[in-house]
């Protein structure tokens, strides 16, 4: 993984194509680093997953956690811009590159909702031997959303995710406490959780595949409660 940084270096890099070749100072490394911060935050509500490193107080210096598959389409989109900043206008080579490279992201990160069997289709004499010879047709199943806020885990992974409120909060309000659970404790095992500052930070165990819900109720200092549930999908290897 590289910085923030270099992703912001290179795309400066790309606009040289479109006339914009001062070094950058200081003040535009920061506004392009507000402008990727956006772009990613963007891409994310749309549904593109890049793995990308938000941060309450964003740093060039951080790790940006971008696979290196994508970090054309990062380059090349910030270029793009970054360039109507500087009053320039992007080279007809740096908007092929841009849209290809935004293409095979888009194609990358793409997700389907799995379709479950409708609960008139017969199970069949086969399946029922192997499961409930008393059920004949499917039962249906609990499916989580296909989005960008569903998290995604293999049976027997332990990770580390927050949950951010900073965006709730009021101006000198502040987290005071929270509580935590699993809908389903055995299956999706929450094993630690802690708050710094508006961020809640918990560790999560994947158990048994299926579809599960973790709900976070936040109360701040003055007094008001926030709910947030948060859907994993677990799962086998």
């Amino acid at each position: 993984m590289g910085l923030k940084v270099e992703l912001i270096n290179a795309a400066f890099s790309r606009c040289r194509i479109s006339g914009l070749t001062a070094m950058p100072d200081n003040g535009d490394l920061t506004l392009a680093l507000r402008r990727m911060e956006n772009m990613a935050a963007a891409w994310e509500g749309a549904n593109i997953l890049t793995g990308y490193n938000f941060e309450d107080v964003p740093d060039l210096n951080s790790l940006h956690n971008v696979e290196r598959k994508f970090w054309d389409a990062y380059e090349s989109s910030l270029a793009m811009r970054l360039l109507s900043d500087f009053g320039k206008v992007p080279a007809p080579t740096l908007v092929k590159d841009a849209k290809g490279a935004f293409a095979v992201m888009l194609s990358a990160t793409a997700t389907t909702d799995q379709v479950p069997y409708p609960t008139r289709q017969p199970v069949g004499r086969g399946n029922s031997l192997r499961t409930n010879r008393f059920q004949r047709y499917y039962r249906g199943s609990a499916q989580p959303p296909n989005s960008a806020q569903t998290k995604r885990m293999t049976v027997g992974d332990i990770d580390i995710f927050t949950e951010h409120f900073d965006e709730y909060l009021r101006d000198l309000e502040s987290i005071a406490s929270f509580t935590i659970e699993s809908d389903k404790p055995s299956n999706l095992f929450i094993s630690s959780s802690s708050l710094a500052g508006a961020d809640v930070t918990y560790t999560a165990e994947a158990n048994v595949a299926g579809a599960y819900q973790v709900t976070i109720a936040a109360t701040t200092s003055l007094g008001r409660v926030t709910t947030r549930v948060i859907y994993f999908d677990l799962s086998e290897a």
